[in-house]
C-alpha cells in the first residue's frame, strides 16, 4: 500500500514540474500521468485490503464488482479519468491548436477526476488508522 502512496507522491511532484515548465502544452502526457497518479491511489485502497492488480482490467473488475466499499463517486471518476486519458493517448487532432484547447479542458476534468479520488483514498485509508494525516 505504502509504495503506491509513494509512486502517486513522485508522480504528482513530476506533474507539478511539467506544469511549472509547460503551462500550456503537453495536455496530453499530463493527462496520462493523472490517470497513473490515480491508478497509485486506487491500488494503495484495494492493498489496504489485501487486493493486488497486475493489469488494468482487474482493477476495474475489483473497484466495479469487488465489494471493498468503493464510493459509487470514485467509481464514476476512475472510469471518467480512464476514458480520457485513453482519448488522450490514442485520439490525436492534426491541428496542434485545436488539440490543445481540447486537451487543455480534458485535462481540468482529469484533475478534478482525481482529487475526488485522492481524496476517497486518502480519507478511507485514514479512518482506518493505516495512515495518518
Amino acid at each position: 500500500m505504502k509504495k503506491h502512496l509513494k509512486k502517486a507522491e513522485y508522480n504528482e511532484r513530476f506533474l507539478a514540474e511539467v506544469e511549472k515548465w509547460h503551462p500550456n502544452t503537453f495536455f496530453d502526457w499530463k493527462i496520462t500521468v493523472v490517470f497513473y497518479i490515480a491508478v497509485h491511489y486506487i491500488d494503495a485502497y484495494l492493498a489496504s485490503h489485501k487486493i493486488y492488480c497486475n493489469d488494468h482490467q482487474q482493477r476495474r473488475y475489483e473497484i466495479e464488482e469487488g465489494l471493498y466499499n468503493v464510493t459509487q463517486l470514485c467509481l464514476d471518476n476512475y472510469n471518467n479519468l480512464y476514458r480520457v486519458s485513453r482519448h488522450a493517448r490514442y485520439n490525436g487532432f492534426t491541428d496542434i491548436i485545436e488539440f490543445n484547447k481540447y486537451q487543455n479542458e480534458k485535462y481540468k476534468e482529469a484533475k478534478s477526476n482525481l482529487k475526488k479520488i485522492k481524496d476517497f483514498v486518502i480519507d478511507d485509508l485514514e479512518e482506518g488508522g493505516l495512515i495518518s494525516s
